[in-house]
């Protein structure tokens, strides 16, 4: 995780997925559906945690730095094995290209049409709940008319790279990060991958 560009197979993979879900709905299956005794009482920490690993490896790396063709999947396009293995074949075959990660300086002056602009956290906790669900049950999330339009109108998306950030205390990070790790609230994680769940470019300013 250190320099993903250094370990040579990562490269060799032909794509990676992202399986994009809450934390809490991950905890709720392992518990319900699993029902591994081994599992039983894992705490909701652990399941953040690695999600916080695994989006600042797929967003800030694998995907920023080009290291491999990879996409998102969000619960409701993850949980069905139809649509996951079209999009897979689709970005393995050439006929869909994978949403990229861009890092910027500065926000763009002028922002298009096609083009979406997230400036405060009323901005992300807005949209997340448009895209979340209550339900760990729910077999297909109903998507909101506010993401009906935001799948089809938008082909970037722009967010403060410092917006909503948790330090490395409130964390309970007491050792030396080595690994460089940027902690981010839930709701901000959801919303970046959200957009490249739909093959929308992200950038950070």
């Amino acid at each position: 995780m250190k320099d993903v560009k250094s370990i040579p197979f990562l490269a060799d993979v032909h794509c990676y997925v992202l399986l994009n879900d809450e934390p809490r709905h991950c905890k709720f299956r392992v518990e319900h559906h699993r029902g591994n005794k081994s599992e039983e009482g894992i705490p909701l920490p652990y399941y953040e945690g690695i999600d916080d690993i695994h989006f600042d490896l797929f967003v800030n790396r694998i995907i920023s730095q080009k290291v491999a063709p990879a996409i998102v999947l969000s619960w409701g396009q993850y949980n069905n094995p139809k649509l996951l293995w079209n999009q897979l074949a689709r970005v393995v075959g050439g006929v869909q290209e994978c949403a990229s990660v861009r890092h910027l300086d500065a926000l763009p002056s002028q922002i298009e049409d096609d083009e979406i602009v997230y400036n405060t956290e009323e901005d992300i906790l807005s949209f997340y709940n448009e895209i979340k669900w209550e339900n760990p049950m729910d077999e297909k999330p109903s998507e909101s008319m506010a993401a009906k339009q935001r799948m089809n109108k938008y082909v970037r998306a722009f967010f403060p790279r410092n917006l909503m950030r948790i330090s490395e205390k409130d964390k309970g990070v007491v050792t030396v990060n080595d690994y460089n790790i940027r902690f981010y609230r839930n709701e901000f994680k959801r919303v970046v991958l959200w957009h490249l769940s739909q093959f929308q470019e992200v950038c950070f300013f």
